[in-house]
């Protein structure tokens, strides 16, 4: 479940399916986000039921992972294994985005920490597949960069992505116009 906080720090609970899952966490500062989980629930009505009380919750997205026939457990396998060294980026060179914010045009830079499958792209706060800039094989060490025409996307929050292997990195833009 990924949360964030979009201007001063709340404290909340998170319950998923009726039992709770999160208690009493802090979003932190405005711009902040967080990767909370995984909660191991049984989705018995066809409905993922997420509710919080105390403060507000933004809710901005829900891995979901299935383990009910041998390909779907070796696909959750695979998807636990690519999310453990998920970082949130600032600083780090391995996924670099300027101008932030941004309005016409979006460079993007990006090495790869490993020899492997790589994808950047870009998503809205809503989690949707805004735009796919790259996806390919990279060098461990290779840096590329591309540019993206932004003029006609809306004024918004947007999530940089970066899959490296088992690397994943995150960067929260604003687009304005």
């Amino acid at each position: 479940m990924y949360v964030w906080e979009d201007n001063f720090a709340e404290t909340y609970s998170i319950s998923l399916e009726g039992s709770l899952v999160q208690s009493n966490f802090t979003s932190g500062p405005a711009g902040a986000w967080t990767k909370l989980g995984p909660y191991p629930v049984n989705i018995t009505d066809g409905a993922i039921n997420v509710s919080s009380s105390g403060g507000h919750a933004n809710f901005s997205g829900i891995e979901v992972w299935t383990g009910t026939s041998g390909a779907a457990a070796k696909t959750s396998a695979i998807a636990r294994t690519a999310t453990l060294e998920e970082e949130t980026t600032d600083n780090n060179a391995a996924l670099e985005a300027s101008p932030n914010p941004f309005s016409t045009k979006l460079n993007v830079r990006f090495t790869a920490r490993q020899s492997a499958n790589a994808r950047v792209e870009l998503f809205d706060m809503r989690g949707r597949s805004v735009h796919l800039l790259y996806s390919g094989k990279m060098s461990a060490g290779e840096t590329k960069e591309k540019e993206l025409e932004t003029s006609e996307l809306p004024d918004g929050i947007y999530i940089l992505q970066f899959v490296n292997g088992r690397h994943v990195s995150r960067l929260k833009l604003m687009g304005v116009q």
